[in-house]
């Protein structure tokens, strides 16, 4: 660590002052003081002072909900945690967060920290910020005007996590499970369970050629994109022999699954979503816990939920609202939306709020990854409405139409205001998928519809 300087305390005194103001006002502070204190000390992340054990969580989905999964259970098994909780994970972001928790004197005031890290954002922050542990939760194809393609995040990750940073990493994933592999890892996976078909029909699989001897992989299944269980026939190129905390059962209706540990200790954990990426980083926080050193009784004891702003769900005069964030740009994340809602009980009508901004004239043009997701799956009898909203609703119905979903079935609008009122609510669910840029639409829209279901309109 640098030491520290004037214009180190300059920048720290008067960032801090301007969270205290932005706080005041009831503004968002998560990223401004960062700003302020990067500006004033180009290089404050490597003067201020960081707590001894540092947490990172990255990967394309999936990171926020880690994030504070983990920082639960810390929290519930009596460490003091600094967690940038609201996924400000850039490093202006970091070095907000870590000015909230040093005192006057640039010292840290926490011994540990859980910290959601962009992916591209690792070159800023690891040679400064060095973790002890980085949890991976999975890399996919996503925003590909800004991360390309996974090869490409994979290398900047590669090239950015130090080599004594311990590796928590997701067996299923034949991508983001070879990372870094010159440090020390452990691993967590799902094992394919007898309701699962061998192969789910996605349109994108990220790896279908070995990285080592570009042989054609062969899956022993798949069970979503290219998350499952892989091997190459002509290299020893596979999915790792040894999964450190394998679930070997998952039981939807109770909501549980039973985790066999590398020294044969088996536990049982209630998982908070039966989303199956919810379940993947529920296992990834469990991991992490169980290595880390947290007893299984002080989990299955912990206040364990989805994030708010990533799912929720009300049942309201008969009539249940389900709420899941589904990121414009990532077809993975739209791709496992769909899959969830479809395999919902009952029937159900669909709200697609995934405008990453509103307004047409400010919406980004590329839509090509609308044509990576499956919105097939929306193609479902039990699905009597899609309600496609916002700037590109027309890109939307496109879509859907190619997808095979019915014409009569699509409703569109770019009017966020009309949405409750065009909604089918004779069925049984109403499911509404949005991205990050939704959040308050998405919320406003629940208020509304329940009020409604409250009056039995």
């Amino acid at each position: 660590m640098k030491k520290r300087n004037l214009r180190f305390f300059v920048a720290l005194w008067t960032a801090k002052l301007s969270y205290r103001a932005l706080r005041i006002l009831g503004r968002d502070a998560s990223h401004f003081p960062g700003v302020l204190a990067l500006k004033f000390c180009p290089d404050f992340l490597a003067r201020v002072g960081k707590p001894d054990t540092i947490v990172a969580v990255t990967g394309t989905n999936g990171k926020t909900t880690v994030t504070n999964m983990i920082y639960n259970l810390l929290s519930d098994s009596g460490e003091k945690v600094l967690c940038n909780h609201q996924g400000s994970n850039t490093y202006t972001g970091i070095a907000s967060i870590l000015l909230i928790g040093t005192a006057l004197s640039g010292k840290s005031k926490y011994k540990t920290a859980v910290f959601e890290v962009d992916e591209r954002s690792s070159k800023l922050i690891y040679p400064y910020v060095k973790p002890t542990y980085l949890v991976c939760t999975n890399l996919f194809r996503d925003s590909l005007t800004r991360n390309a393609h996974t090869e490409f995040i994979k290398e900047f990750l590669d090239t950015s996590i130090p080599a004594d940073t311990k590796l928590i990493l997701n067996a299923d994933d034949p991508i983001s499970s070879n990372l870094a592999p010159g440090n020390e890892r452990i691993f967590f996976g799902i094992d394919k369970q007898s309701f699962e078909q061998s192969e789910e029909p996605n349109l994108s699989c990220d790896l279908r050629i070995c990285p080592e001897c570009s042989s054609l992989l062969q899956y022993d299944f798949r069970r979503y994109h290219h998350i499952g269980r892989v091997h190459c026939p002509n290299c020893d190129f596979s999915t790792p022999s040894v999964i450190q905390y394998r679930a070997e059962s998952i039981d939807e209706d109770n909501m549980t699954m039973t985790v066999r540990e590398a020294d044969g200790v088996i536990n049982t954990y209630n998982f908070p979503n039966k989303n199956i990426i919810n379940i993947y980083n529920y296992l990834a926080a469990v991991s992490f816990a169980r290595y880390f050193g947290v007893p299984h009784d002080t989990i299955m004891k912990s206040r364990i939920s989805v994030v708010g702003s990533r799912y929720s769900e009300a049942s309201i005069g008969g009539k249940e609202i389900l709420m899941t964030l589904s990121k414009a740009q990532n077809p993975i994340a739209c791709s496992r939306a769909f899959s969830y809602a479809k395999k919902l009980q009952g029937t159900k009508s669909v709200v697609l709020l995934l405008d990453e901004i509103e307004g047409v004239e400010k919406s980004p043009e590329n839509v090509c990854w609308m044509y990576d997701a499956d919105f097939e799956l929306l193609n479902s009898p039990d699905i009597i409405q899609v309600v496609a909203v916002g700037a590109r609703h027309l890109d939307d119905a496109v879509r859907l139409l190619v997808a095979g979903v019915p014409e009569e079935v699509i409703t569109t609008t770019d009017d966020y205001s009309s949405v409750a009122d065009l909604i089918n609510t004779t069925a049984d669910k109403i499911v509404v998928l949005y991205d990050l840029h939704c959040v308050k639409v998405a919320r406003d829209l629940k208020t509304t519809l329940t009020e409604k279901f409250k009056e039995g309109q």
